[in-house]
């Protein structure tokens, strides 16, 4: 069930970085503030189960 929840994040995570690429070419703007967008990005590498492995 871990595994399942894990891969569906993963998966739904995609689909908006990739929405927000799609509306900021065409709109011709940012989708998500860089500020925003790192810091996701940091809490993602601190996070201490990010590269523990699922069982």
């Amino acid at each position: 069930m871990v595994m399942f929840l894990t891969v569906l994040s993963g998966v739904c995570w995609t689909v908006v970085y990739l929405d927000l690429i799609r509306l900021g070419l065409r709109d011709k703007t940012c989708g998500m503030p860089l500020f925003a967008l790192g810091l996701n990005i940091a809490s993602v590498k601190k996070s201490p189960h990010a590269c523990s492995s699922v069982r």
